[in-house]
């Protein structure tokens, strides 16, 4: 929404809302009553005459569809009705006869406060140019009227004829303090008017004269924004105004205005003044400006990159990255070797985002060649654009220097293929260093989770678990976990049986198992485990799946049914009854009630029950299964 619209409805809208919702709740009881069937105009207006309220307000709606002339008296005659007012003012906006025009205009003089705004709202909406004169008189209303006032001036600015255009000059000097937002807005709306319709000298001038009156700050905003894009490349002058003025909000106007007005004059001014800005405003701009729909990078956009502030350099930057191209790079290189950590930050994004494979070629030529800082950034912007170049990354594995090594193994977790994947394995299975080792088992997380073929990751991942040393077994088993799936289960089952150590790791994973198909294996390992510890916390896990993924409920109640016969501390116990509680239905109640045996459990047990209960409500069914089971165990 524009910030002209935003302006024009405010000073009504809790009004509106308030007539709405007592329309609404009349429809409401009118649809439940289902007794109007009625079709014809003059069946219609007999409701209106004598029907109940309820009949009438439905009678109103019927009217707006098949109302003519002789429906408008008497809707005119509900307009002073409280509750069906609002239901009136619909079907007469929607009769299309001028006798709709003069029933409004004729109950604009009967009623006061929210019953005439409601009148003149409507009136504004049909755009009556036979209601000038009448608003232009309530224009004129103070105090306790000023809200027919306000009303008056918004209708006048949808009417927008050279009459009603006259009376809100008129106003805009003459108005209260209290009338004079809404004769501003009015006003505004008929120099959108001229500005719709491209009437550019018209619209200038009204939105000047708002501009000229001491207006809340609403309306000024409005009135220059209307001025500086009804002008276009004219109002670029007035445009830079507001980017150098001291209030935050005609700043943040002309940032938006940047982005709106189509003139290729605006960015040449621009940048001509930029130098005048400096720190935020420059960088503001600088981003304002690249989101316009142009292309290539300014010669001074290039040279805001190179040097001053550090924030508009930063924006510059990302101007490039936006839209730059290849003869951009080696500048960003530069840039990102420079020392600074921010600018190094966002010179490799900015690398990141330029667009084709050029760029990927060129990082690949450089990169033999690099040394120090630069071959870091290259690294690490090879890594970011995702470049295909596993063969001449490799060669920095074997680096003396720990840094690079880190870099390149973070690069090729980025841009690996499914095919390349066995660099990473054979890095977390043969690390130069427990550093390494850690961020090669990352690194194989991060290309493992980005595979297409999560079985066949899986398998060449387990493929090299059986003849890996154990500290890198348990490196696998994490990347196994990232893939998922049913091969990454099996593999992770299989290896704890080899050692306590897998054990351990491995409950750990299967216990943050991110799908239900763990729940076979974590429930093999509870009653296969011979430590206490592991057996806890695969039930655990088991548990949470039942807890939190999706299933039938057939397949959760039989995996509490499970776990509560497994479960033998009142922790776990506790757990399976939160779940019953949580999914009733008669299996869960079932189950509830059958734990209501274990004394540890009992008091809990019979919570849970009142709980179900209450969620199902007390049908023969609840009551046979709470009895049924109760008396069989009596």
């Amino acid at each position: 929404m524009s910030l002209r619209a935003c302006q024009f409805t405010r000073f009504n809208r809790a009004a509106s809302c308030l007539l709405f919702l007592t329309g609404l709740f009349c429809g409401e009881r009118a649809r439940s009553s289902d007794v109007l069937q009625l079709r014809s105009e003059d069946e219609l207006i007999a409701v209106l005459r004598s029907g109940a309220a309820e009949q009438q307000a439905l009678a109103c709606k019927e009217l707006a569809i098949r109302g003519g002339p002789r429906s408008c008296p008497e809707l005119a005659k509900l307009l002073a009705d409280v509750q069906l007012a609002s239901w009136a003012r619909i079907a007469l906006e929607a009769i299309p006869h001028p006798a709709a025009d003069a029933a409004l205009r004729e109950s604009v003089s009967k009623l006061d406060g929210q019953l005439a705004v409601g009148v003149i709202n409507s009136i504004g909406k049909r755009r009556d140019r036979g209601a000038v004169a009448l608003l232009a008189v309530c224009l004129d209303y103070d105090d306790p009227d000023a809200d027919v006032a306000s009303a008056a001036a918004i209708a006048l600015g949808r009417i927008a004829t050279p009459a009603a255009m006259s009376a809100l000059r008129s106003a805009l000097a003459t108005a209260s303090d209290r009338v004079l937002p809404a004769v501003a807005d009015g006003y505004l709306l008929c120099a959108d008017h001229h500005l719709k319709s491209a009437e550019y000298a018209q619209a200038i001038q009204i939105y000047d004269e708002v501009r000229a009156t001491s207006v809340p700050l609403p309306q000024q905003l409005a009135a220059t924004y209307g001025a500086i894009l009804s002008r276009q490349e004219a109002g670029v002058p007035l445009l830079l105004e507001q980017l150098h003025a001291s209030d935050q909000q005609f700043f943040r106007l002309g940032l938006l205005l940047i982005r709106e007005i189509n003139s290729p004059r605006v960015t040449p001014a621009l940048l001509e003044d930029l130098a005048s800005f400096s720190g935020d405003r420059a960088a503001l701009i600088l981003l304002a400006i690249s989101e316009r729909n142009e292309s290539g990078v300014p010669e001074q956009v290039f040279a805001a990159a190179r040097s001053g502030d550090l924030r508009t350099r930063g924006a510059a930057i990302d101007f490039i990255g936006l839209r730059g191209d290849q003869q951009h790079l080696d500048a960003l290189l530069e840039i990102a070797a420079e020392g600074d950590a921010e600018l190094n930050q966002r010179s490799l994004a900015a690398i990141a985002r330029l667009p084709g494979e050029p760029i990927d070629q060129l990082l690949i030529s450089e990169i033999s060649a690099a040394q120090g800082p630069n071959l870091l950034n290259l690294i690490d912007a090879m890594g970011r654009r995702r470049t295909n170049a596993t063969a001449e990354l490799c060669q920095f594995l074997e680096s003396a220097d720990a840094s690079i090594r880190s870099a390149t193994l973070q690069a090729l977790g980025e841009s690996v293929s499914a095919g390349e994947l066995n660099v990473l394995i054979r890095a977390v299975t043969s690390p130069r260093s427990p550093e390494d080792a850690e961020l090669a088992s990352h690194s194989l997380i991060v290309a493992a989770s980005r595979m297409a073929d999560p079985d066949a990751c899986a398998a060449e991942i387990a493929a090299a678990l059986v003849p890996a040393p154990p500290a890198a077994k348990v490196r696998l088993m994490q990347a196994l976990s990232a893939v998922g799936g049913q091969k990454a289960l099996e593999a992770i089952a299989g290896a704890m049986q080899e050692s306590e150590e897998l054990q351990d790791a491995g409950s750990r994973l299967l216990g943050e198992w991110m799908s239900v198909e763990a729940a076979p294996v974590l429930l093999a390992q509870v009653t296969a485990a011979t430590n206490n510890k592991y057996q806890v916390r695969a039930l655990r896990g088991y548990i949470r799946l039942a807890r939190q993924f999706d299933m039938s409920a057939e397949e959760r109640a039989e995996m509490c049914r499970r776990a509560l016969e497994l479960a033998n501390r009142p922790e776990e116990q506790a757990l399976v009854l939160a779940i019953l509680t949580r999914y009733p239905d008669p299996e869960m109640l079932k189950i509830a009630v059958s734990a209501k045996s274990n004394p540890t459990i009992r008091k809990a047990a019979e919570q849970a029950i009142e709980q179900i209960v209450a969620a199902l409500g007390r049908t023969p069914e609840v009551i046979a299964i709470v009895s049924g089971v109760e008396q069989t165990q009596k």
